[in-house]
């Protein structure tokens, strides 16, 4: 019988248990795909089947949160992260000598592919002495405690008919799971869920630079990044030199699907000019990923939809809008966050099962909230609403002006990249209108980026496939 059972062998699953087994607990963590971590990091592509993980082939943003958790809990896996090729971006750089604070010294993210995070992280749990890894095997259902008369759990059943045990059950099977259906079933009130369409479809590719020459580094973010209304893109280094360049269409955009294919997708990212700099230098290392009917939503958990011991993190809890780049931030903090609580002694009983999802919740809402609502402003934009993106209380005021002038300013600019990495939550920057009310000042007007219009990017992509036929 371990201390804890964790569902789920991604990012949020793995961090859980490994901060726990090094917190004194016994782990059991029964992940539904069958394949050890490759030895190599570069198969992890191409040679580590994660069917059960939909964005592993895509990109993301590894923040200084994700950082400073790691180089608190599990430093080992920021070294074995360093020898597979991963960079780091010290943004705190851009801040004057004179200017700098002792927080900013915390700006530091990491350049890495997200397969290849995972994959240190897996390499790490595979190794650890507290933890014993059930893969191929995948939970159906939550088993009650006996002779309680308010939800407990005492384990999991699994498809082959099997049982583990444990009074701690960790949620980490992400936005599809069917934990809180379980719950239900012992006897637990509904949670509310809450949910916002993102109305975004991803197609994104991976690269790496053939010589030593590269583009200039951004120096805000971790690549260059556009808007062009009906299409934006963004570019993040990553490890080895490789670079991922994603392309955000609308879901409803039929005609620009045929971004899945290689050729119209590398055709339409060499007509945005700043990422037709990056593609010269550079050959693709991976098909195109794409990923879809992606949604904004959180778990709104209460003293009647617990069941004691069972406590949802990472996705399983909330998952924004990936543009973000925010869920492996949050997933990891949330696995702290556990870690530390089951350290304090709590019980696994309703209430203080009650009391954990609680903390994770008052840190995860806020992000819910700014993403959904970005989103929707978005979603009028795209019909056709006349919308002031210039006005402070509009929602995307702050990705749209604030982001684009955080370099002119160096109190702007540690407020920026304090929302961007998650050390402070989104509601900091949005209530400090002296500063908003500053970065309206700089940018009184809202530019797209420059590149083509939609009839013209399409008139090229049909140029090309009428030539190649």
């Amino acid at each position: 019988m371990a201390d804890v059972l964790v569902l789920g062998g991604g990012i949020a699953g793995l961090s859980a248990a490994l901060f726990l087994a090094r917190s004194g607990h016994y782990v059991q963590l029964i992940e539904a795909d069958a394949a050890s971590a490759p030895v190599n990091p570069d198969y992890t592509l191409r040679g580590w089947p994660r069917q059960g993980v939909a964005q592993f082939g895509h990109g993301h943003a590894i923040h200084a949160l994700a950082r400073r958790t790691l180089r608190q809990c599990a430093p080992d896996v920021l070294r074995t992260l360093a020898a597979a090729g991963a960079g780091e971006r010290d943004f705190g750089t851009h801040i004057p000598p004179a200017e700098r604070e002792p927080e900013d010294d915390e700006l530091v993210a990491i350049l890495v592919r997200r397969s290849v995070f995972e994959w240190a992280l897996r390499r790490a749990v595979e190794v650890e002495d507290h933890i014993d890894i059930a893969a191929g095997r995948r939970g159906v259902g939550l088993v009650a405690c006996d002779g309680r008369r308010v939800p407990g759990v005492a384990g999991v059943g699994t498809g082959d008919g099997g049982t583990f045990r444990a009074p701690w059950v960790v949620d980490a099977t992400g936005r599809k799971s069917r934990v809180t259906a379980w719950s239900v079933e012992l006897g637990a009130a509904a949670a509310e869920v809450s949910w916002l369409y993102s109305g975004t479809r991803y197609y994104a590719r991976h690269f790496r630079f053939t010589g030593a020459a590269r583009p200039p580094a951004s120096e805000w973010h971790f690549g260059p990044a556009g808007d062009l209304g009906y299409l934006r893109f963004s570019v993040l280094e990553e490890d080895r030199d490789s670079f991922v360049v994603t392309l955000n269409i609308a879901p409803t955009d039929q005609e620009l699907r045929v971004l899945r294919d290689a050729e119209a997708w590398t055709r339409a990212a060499s007509c945005m000019p700043v990422l037709g700099e990056w593609l010269a230098l550079a050959e693709p290392i991976s098909d195109v990923y794409v990923i879809g009917g992606l949604s904004n939503t959180f778990v709104r958990h209460g003293p009647t939809t617990a069941v004691g011991g069972v406590i949802p993190i990472g996705d399983a809890l909330c998952h924004t809008n990936p543009t973000h780049g925010w869920g492996v931030s949050m997933a990891l903090h949330h696995a702290r966050l556990i870690a530390e609580a089951l350290n304090r002694g709590q019980a696994p009983t309703p209430a203080g099962t009650a009391d954990i999802v609680a903390t994770l919740s008052r840190f995860s809402l806020p992000y819910y909230q700014a993403a959904a609502a970005e989103d929707t402003e978005r979603a009028r934009l795209a019909a056709g609403e006349d919308r002031d993106v210039t006005n402070l209380d509009n929602p995307l005021f702050i990705r749209k002006v604030a982001y684009a002038q955080a370099a002119k300013d160096t109190k702007l600019y540690r407020a920026v990249q304090r929302r961007i990495h998650l050390f402070d939550d989104p509601t900091v920057l949005a209530r400090d209108r002296d500063l908003l009310t500053y970065a309206a000042q700089l940018a009184p007007t809202a530019v797209l980026t420059s590149g083509p219009s939609r009839p013209e990017l399409l008139d090229r992509l049909t140029s090309t496939r009428l030539a190649g036929n």
